[in-house]
């Protein structure tokens, strides 16, 4: 710290470290104390090579009569980053810390055309950035800033109420005075009017309110939680300052116990009823005389909607419990000489992004039945096909119909209207057409189109756009895996809209069994005898395993190993192709009962034309007798009996049996030799 006073013809050093505070308190040394050093102007001997940038500051030593100097070196870098990145947002924050050390006891008020007398000192603060790039910042003065807090505080306020209150001090203390200042800021149909801090961080603009998530009262909650009264005395910045009349927090910007002596009943309140002319100021009842002033501002400044048309009270299960009922609902509003009702449009302002819509109704919470005024209120609006509950607050009261028809329809000019299908490669399907399984159709070319024809691939909004994208969905009216109809469906799909009638597409076409390649042999009998005829049906399969109609001139190929087998004819019958008359002719094997016989079927013409299965033969029908005897010629005796050993024989000279064959005779057939001897 350099610092040289008018009547001092020598300059001030004072140098304060951190690392030498650190070290002075390890050794149980006095922190604070420390060497000033004097010097004559001009006098840089004692700076170091480190340092040569102060040899600048001291040399302009000479041309002013009285000056301080601060120089803090070893700033952290996130602090660099600030002071280079935030340069703006430094000076409005120090414009509201020096406020009214900068324009007076009145502050930065525009509208006053004079100002009162002070002890605030009005001083110039410039801010200064250098940087070793040749980038230039602009200085700025804090006296032109108005974006400050408390700038905006004054500018918003409709009016103040101004007091001085005089608090007796204990014992031999002679008390003190404080002057205070409350201003009024209005309630304006559905806003609070109290200004936000510019340095605050910026919500969105589509917030919590736009969906009404928390109801009403989280809307606008004005000054909320800070204190009513910022403190501000002459010295206040200096280090270690205090007010011995009030106890002031550790940042001094609040009195900690000024609400405790107002309400003390010796302290004396004296209204301000004209800064300008003090002689006006009355000793009155400073309670009675505020609540008289805020009874009349707000008479005088808050306004209010009307709701009209009363509907009916609903809930709305997505608030919370708390602001889940009573909803009233109400077809039209008055809002500032305006008449908003149900079903005309409007524009939002203030969201994201603008919507342009219709009203549905208007919501106010509360038991109500009739006509009211309020203060709060959503309105329902519906967008492509959607509601969507904003606050009032966000109608654009200055758009008109014709701009906001104008910018739907051109909104509309955006939004998919029809799909155009193309076959390209040919392969296409028709509509209401049948095709055998397995037909190969497509690629399919589809073009999402808008109301004009103009091809669309994303929905342009603000930045890259919302993308739309296309699904395909395969339909089957029974089953999928079976045949019959189907129904092919293209349907548009656009991220965050909700359309109500997206363009689609749809064919319907059925399909049929394919062409026969393949066949099986269900319904066959395992067991079949020799010479009887049996039936051979054969199952026609395409090539995904649907019944299919057997193809014409089928010529059916028999065959078994040791078997001579034959048929008489074919028939088809639906997915049925049968094999009529078939006869088997062979030897009845001993040990078929393990083994049998392996009957192959072969359909020429088809893909898979041959297939197997095990058969087992048994005799047939009687087909002749067989004598059993070891003479070539049996002579028998007249009236003797003759035994013969006779075995009854199926056309492939099988033994068989049936239960109603002859089993005797009454004598043997007579020969021409007997009859001549019976004669």
């Amino acid at each position: 710290m350099i610092t040289k006073s008018a009547s001092s013809p020598e300059v001030h050093e004072l140098i304060l470290s951190k690392r030498e505070f650190e070290r002075k308190e390890k050794k149980n040394e006095d922190v604070y104390k420390g060497t000033i050093l004097n010097r004559q102007p001009c006098d840089s001997l004692h700076v170091s090579k480190d340092e040569s940038f102060l040899r600048d500051i001291i040399a302009e030593e000479t041309e002013k009569e009285s000056f301080t100097a601060v120089v803090i070196t070893g700033v952290k870098k996130d602090h660099i980053d600030y002071l280079k990145k935030k340069f703006n947002k430094l000076a409005t924050e120090l414009a509201h810390v020096y406020h009214y050390y900068i324009h007076g006891v009145d502050g930065n008020n525009k509208r006053q055309a004079s100002k009162r007398p002070s002890d605030f000192l009005k001083i110039d603060i410039l801010l200064s950035l250098w940087e070793k790039s040749s980038k230039i910042v602009p200085d700025i003065h804090l006296r032109d800033v108005d974006n400050d807090l408390q700038t905006l505080y004054i500018e918003t306020a409709v009016e103040t109420f101004e007091f001085r209150a005089f608090v007796r001090g204990q014992q031999d203390s002679e008390g003190g005075t404080v002057e205070g200042v409350i201003r009024y800021h209005p309630f304006l149909y559905d806003t609070e009017t109290y200004p936000k801090d510019p340095n605050a961080a910026a919500a969105s603009v589509n917030d919590d309110d736009d969906d009404c998530e928390n109801g009403p009262v989280a809307q606008n909650r004005a000054r909320g939680t800070k204190d009513i009264f910022e403190c501000y005395w002459n010295g206040r910045l200096i280090p270690y300052t205090t007010v011995s009349e009030f106890q002031v927090s550790t940042n001094k910007l609040h009195f900690m116990d000024l609400e405790l002596k107002l309400k003390d009943k010796e302290t004396i309140f004296t209204p301000i009823l004209n800064p300008q002319q003090q002689k006006h100021s009355k000793r009155g009842h400073i309670q009675r005389d505020f609540m008289l002033w805020l009874k009349n501002c707000h008479v005088k400044h808050d306004k209010e909607v009307k709701f009209r048309g009363y509907k009916e009270t609903i809930s709305r299960p997505e608030l919370n419990k708390k602001m889940q009922h009573p909803w009233a609902t109400f077809s039209s509003i008055e809002w500032d000489g305006k008449t908003y009702k149900a079903g005309q449009l409007v524009k939002s302002q203030n969201t994201s992004p603008i919507y342009h819509g219709t009203i549905v109704g208007f919501l106010l919470f509360g038991t109500y039945g009739e006509d009211v005024f309020a203060t709060g209120g959503q309105e329902p609006e519906a967008l492509y096909g959607i509601s969507k509950i904003l606050p009032i607050t966000k109608i654009d009261r200055n758009a008109t119909n014709e701009t906001i028809q104008a910018v739907i329809e051109k909104d509309l000019d955006k939004l998919p209207e029809k799909l155009a299908v193309e076959w390209p490669k040919g392969n296409s399907l028709s509509l209401n057409a049948t095709y055998p399984s397995g037909t190969v159709f497509g690629p399919l070319k589809v073009e999402i189109l808008n109301r004009k024809g103009d091809q669309l691939s994303r929905i342009q909004t603000k930045g890259p756009g919302t993308p739309i994208k296309m699904s395909l969905k395969l339909v089957h009216h029974d089953h999928l895996t079976n045949l019959g109809k189907h129904t092919l469906t293209l349907t548009t799909q656009v991220k965050d809209f909700n359309l109500q009638k997206p363009p689609s597409w749809a064919l319907t076409f059925t399909v049929k069994e394919g062409e026969a390649v393949s066949f099986t042999l269900d319904g066959v009998r395992p067991t079949v005898r020799v010479g009887v005829p049996f039936h051979i049906p054969l199952q026609m399969k395409d090539r995904f395993g649907h019944p299919a109609a057997p193809p014409l001139r089928l010529q059916p190929e028999l065959r078994c190993s040791d078997l001579d087998l034959s048929y008489m004819s074919v028939d088809s019958s639906k997915n049925t192709f049968s094999i009529k008359g078939v006869k088997a002719i062979g030897k009845v094997r001993s040990d078929q009962q393990s083994e049998g016989y392996e009957l192959s079927v072969k359909l020429p013409g088809l893909q898979n034309d041959e297939q197997t299965m095990r058969i087992s033969l048994l005799p047939g029908d009687p087909h002749s007798l067989h004598v059993k005897s070891e003479a070539a010629q049996l002579e028998v005796e007249n009236g003797n009996p003759a035994i013969f050993d006779v075995e009854i024989h199926d056309q492939a000279g099988n033994i068989t049996a049936n239960p109603k064959q002859l089993r005797g005779s009454r004598g043997p057939p007579r020969t021409a030799a007997a009859q001549e001897l019976a004669g």
